[in-house]
């Protein structure tokens, strides 16, 4: 059985391959080297390359990978051959008995505790709290699933992502880690610009991008200019606490009990509706009545999820506006008027109408301090703002989010070795 590829990608099937552009095949190799369609040298010499490229990657037993730290999940991404990808992840939280650690949590935490056992959460706030937890996690996470999956195998090269709060010698002491894994080249790279990159971003333009990363355990404002981060703030809150603050507010007003997990999802899919569809965002869930054990549905909306949470909100409105109040004006210009959008990530990024609050936030920074252009002319309020956009993009967005990063040698200058 054939398989059509799209793009610059060539994948063995059967002793033949398959190019497409667009739905017309314009490529096919047989094991006897005939084609359907002529080529031109350059074209055969691409071929030679990628088949040689492919017998290599075949036998080679090094394996390329990416490390995504973060305060409530973390993920790992192998690449192994030409181009097989294996994605493994689990929370940042580990379970340490009778002085050791034993467990790495799941992404909701169903740990198996016995009496005596403590949960702790390596970071903490964008900061590692626990270290020798922290190199455990990441120890224990990279050998249990090279183990897994690619017996015999060693890491050739791996990056890992990490807050942009990380000071060197947090870095250092994942660094070691690491190496106790096998691997012999670890970089690191600071999230803002990661997720710039995979964003399709020109990190190395003059011109300055903000990103609001909205996760699970904290909120992150960067500016980012020249391949590196101009400032950046850091809120030691983000997706968890809203759940658990919806919770709450759903037990004390309509008397009901709901799984966390399923407030997550009512949240999101309620400010899917509320981006995407331009309705009014409404989710029916279901919860137990305390009084009663039985389970009930309700319809919730907006309103309750954004009111319990009302306070944290406005201290993201805040945060962004110091931001936007502490660059130089000519870098908010750049925001304003040439990017004319801040990029809007995270597992908490379709949080109902976060977008919608960013934009009142710039809107507010112009009637405050008005925008003026590299030439100390001011810009108009209905100029900046015309086109002015908050992109919403959940990262990880695919299956393969840092597809991108895997060839960081690209971004040598601005990796931390």
């Amino acid at each position: 059985m054939k398989k059509q590829v799209t793009g610059d990608f060539w994948i063995p099937i059967d002793n033949y391959y398959v190019e497409t552009v667009g739905d017309k095949e314009c490529l096919r190799l047989f094991s006897s080297l005939r084609f359907d369609h002529r080529l031109d040298n350059d074209k055969l010499d691409r071929l030679i390359e990628l088949l040689e490229m492919y017998r290599d990657y075949r036998n080679d037993k090094k394996l390329n990978a990416i490390f995504e730290l973060g305060n409530t999940y973390c993920s790992l991404f192998f690449r192994q051959g030409f181009p097989t990808w294996e994605r493994y992840g689990s929370s940042t939280a580990v379970v340490k008995r009778d002085g050791k650690f034993v467990e790495i949590g799941d992404e909701r935490n169903n740990f198996d505790l016995q009496d005596g056992d403590a949960v702790v959460r390596p970071l903490v706030a964008g900061e590692i709290a626990d270290k020798e937890a922290a190199q455990y996690l990441v120890r224990e996470m990279v050998v249990e699933r090279k183990k897994l999956l690619f017996q015999g195998s060693e890491i050739s090269k791996m990056l890992m992502i990490v807050p942009a709060t990380f000071s060197t010698q947090e870095i250092d002491l994942l660094r070691e880690a690491l190496q106790e894994t096998g691997a012999k080249d670890v970089r690191f790279i600071y999230r803002p610009l990661a997720e710039a990159i995979c964003l399709g971003y020109d990190i190395y333009e003059p011109e300055a991008k903000m990103i609001v990363r909205c996760g699970g355990g904290v909120t992150e404002i960067s500016v980012i200019a020249l391949g590196g981060i101009v400032t950046s703030k850091t809120l030691p809150f983000a997706g968890k606490l809203f759940t658990k603050n919806t919770c709450e507010y759903l037990l004390k007003r309509h008397n009901l009990l709901v799984d966390e997990e399923h407030a997550e999802q009512a949240m999101l899919d309620i400010g899917f509706r509320l981006m995407e569809e331009n309705v009014t965002g409404a989710k029916e869930i279901v919860g137990m009545n305390p009084d009663t054990n039985k389970l009930e549905n309700i319809v919730i909306f907006c309103m309750d999820i954004e009111l319990p949470n009302e306070e944290l909100l406005r201290k993201i409105d805040m945060a962004v506006m110091e931001v936007l109040e502490s660059i130089p004006p000519e870098m908010a210009y750049d925001i304003l008027f040439k990017t004319k959008r801040i990029a809007l990530t995270g597992g908490s990024a379709r949080f109902p109408e976060l977008d919608i609050r960013l934009k009142d936030v710039v809107g507010d920074y112009c009637s405050k301090h008005g925008v003026t252009d590299a030439e100390g002319n001011r810009v108009s309020e209905q100029e900046s703002l015309s086109e002015f956009d908050v992109l919403v993009k959940r990262v990880p967005i695919n299956p393969n989010p840092f597809l991108e990063l895997m060839h960081f040698d690209r971004f040598d200058d601005i990796l931390i070795k």
